[in-house]
């Protein structure tokens, strides 16, 4: 399971590993390049929509899950 707060790296990172670039995966995507810029520097995020349509595209899902009461 990933953090919320590491859910960026992992984003990029699989990016990385399975496109050419960036700009070519927000290409395939049809997402808007500064959205996705944005997204990973931590000042914006995706709908959730967006983000499952994100992690489909590329082989995860999006799984929400009860917080363990301390």
């Amino acid at each position: 399971m990933v953090e919320l707060s590491s859910f960026r790296e992992l984003l990029a990172s699989l990016i990385d590993a399975k496109f050419s670039s960036r700009n070519a995966f927000c290409d395939v995507m049809r997402l808007d390049r500064g959205q996705l810029s944005r997204v990973l520097a931590g000042t914006s995020s995706f709908s959730v929509e967006a983000l499952e349509r994100v992690f489909s595209s590329l082989g995860y899902s999006v799984v929400l899950v009860p917080k363990k009461e301390p």
